[in-house]
C-alpha cells in the first residue's frame, strides 16, 4: 500500500497444501486491494462479477492499525500509589503494590522507561524499609540493567542514590546470541545495541532480560544471569496471524509493500497459503500492479492498463504464470479465430490461384 493511502482488503483462505481447489474446479485464491481508495472499491465490485475462469475469491478483513502494547494491569496507578506511600512513609503499602516482576515483563516488551519507575521505587522502598538485602538487589539489577533514574524521583532520600552508585556495574562478560532464524533482532533489557543473530555483546555482570523479534516469527524472551562468558539460544515459533498481522503494518508504515517478507506476512495474517496482491494507484495513471505468492514464494508479477476488464484479466493472468489455473483450451483463448481465419483466407488465396491460373497454349513449328 502506498504511504498514507487507505486499503481495502480482500483475502480468503486456502485449505490444504498450495492452492485449494474450489467447487467450482479451480483454485481459492485470497486477493488483498491496496492503494486508491475510490479505485479500490471499483476492483472490488469487479472481482464480485463472474470471473469468466475457474477461480473462487473469498472476502474478509484486514487490521487497519497497529495494537496498543499490552498493558501491565493497573501499571500506571500503582507506581503512583507507591511513590505517594513512599512519600507517607508507609513502605509496607509501598511494597506490596510494587512486589513481583513486572519490571521484567515490561523489559520484554522494550518498556525500559516503565521498567525503570517500578525497580526504581521499589529499591526507594527496600532502603526505607531497611532490607539491606532487597536493596541491594534491586540496586544490582537497576545498576546492571542499565536503567535510567526516573523524572519523578524528586523526593527520594540521598540514600537510594548512593546504593545506585554503589552497585554500578565494574566487570562486563561476553554474552553470545543465536537463533533458530538468523537474523532476528536482539534487545537486551528492553533496548536494541545493532545485535542480529547470531551475535555477541558486552553485557554488566547481573540479571537481564534478552528478547528477540524476527518477522514471521513470534517474539520470544528469557531472563539470564551473566556471571561469566555465557550463550543463549532461542527457537523462534512460526508468528500467529495476529503477530504477522502487526508485523506487516509496521512494514507497511516503513513504505514496504510489495517485498518478499511483506508479502510473506500478509498472507499469514490472512490466513492463506496462496494470495494476489493487487495496487492501484490514481497518480500512476490508474495502473493496476499484482502479484501472486503461494507457500511463502512469489510466483508471479505483472501489470496492466485500468480498464473495465481489470482486475479480473490480470488476476487470470497472474493465476496463468504461476501454473494454478489451466490454459484454455486452444479455441478458446484470444487471436485464435483471427489467426485460424488469416490461415484459412491464405489457403483459399493458395487454391483459387492453382485453380483459377490461365491455360497456357505452346504451338510448335517445324521448319524445312
Amino acid at each position: 500500500m502506498l504511504a498514507g493511502a487507505p486499503m481495502l482488503a480482500l483475502t480468503a483462505s486456502c485449505a490444504g497444501s498450495g492452492s485449494a481447489p474450489s467447487r467450482s474446479g479451480g483454485p481459492t485464491v485470497t486477493v488483498v486491494v491496496a492503494g486508491d481508495a475510490a479505485l479500490a472499491r471499483q476492483v472490488r465490485g469487479r472481482l464480485g462479477q463472474p470471473l469468466g475462469f475457474k477461480a473462487q475469491l473469498r472476502l474478509a478483513s484486514l487490521p487497519d492499525r497497529e495494537a496498543p502494547a499490552v498493558p501491565v494491569a493497573g501499571l500506571d496507578r500503582d507506581l503512583a500509589a507507591a511513590r505517594q506511600a513512599y512519600v507517607d512513609a508507609d513502605v509496607t503499602r509501598c511494597l506490596e503494590l510494587l512486589a513481583g516482576d513486572r519490571h521484567l515483563t515490561l523489559l520484554a516488551q522494550a518498556r525500559a522507561a516503565e521498567a525503570a519507575r517500578v525497580l526504581f521505587w521499589r529499591l526507594a522502598c527496600d532502603v526505607a524499609a531497611g532490607d539491606d538485602l532487597a536493596a541491594s538487589a534491586d540496586a544490582g539489577n537497576f545498576a546492571a540493567m542499565g536503567l535510567s533514574v526516573p523524572p519523578d524521583a524528586d523526593v527520594i532520600s540521598p540514600e537510594v542514590e548512593a546504593r545506585i552508585a554503589a552497585a554500578a556495574p565494574r566487570q562486563q562478560h561476553t554474552l553470545t546470541i543465536a537463533s533458530s532464524s538468523t537474523g532476528a533482532r536482539v534487545l537486551v533489557d528492553g533496548r536494541w545495541r545493532g545485535c542480529v543473530t547470531p551475535c555477541k555483546l558486552d553485557v554488566a555482570a547481573g540479571d537481564h532480560v534478552i528478547a528477540v523479534e524476527a518477522d514471521g516469527f513470534m517474539p520470544a524472551s528469557r531472563i539470564l544471569r551473566v556471571d561469566t562468558a555465557s550463550t543463549v539460544e532461542f527457537d523462534l515459533a512460526p508468528a500467529s496471524p495476529t503477530v504477522a498481522a502487526q508485523q506487516w503494518l509496521r512494514r507497511h508504515g516503513a513504505g514496504d509493500l510489495e517485498g518478499t517478507t511483506a508479502l510473506n506476512l500478509l498472507a499469514i495474517a490472512v490466513r492463506a497459503r496462496t494470495m494476489v496482491l493487487l495496487v492501484v494507484d490514481r497518480r500512476e495513471r490508474g495502473r493496476l500492479r499484482g502479484v501472486l505468492t503461494s507457500d511463502g514464494l512469489v510466483l508471479a508479477r505483472g501489470e496492466a492498463s485500468w480498464g473495465s476488464a481489470q482486475p479480473r484479466d490480470l488476476v487470470r493472468d497472474l493465476l496463468l504464470r504461476a501454473q494454478l489455473l489451466a490454459p484454455p483450451p486452444l479455441y478458446k483463448r484470444a487471436g485464435f479465430w483471427v489467426g485460424l481465419g488469416a490461415a484459412a483466407a491464405v489457403a483459399a488465396g493458395i487454391t483459387a490461384a492453382l485453380l483459377f491460373e490461365p491455360e497456357v497454349e505452346t504451338t510448335v513449328r517445324f521448319e524445312k
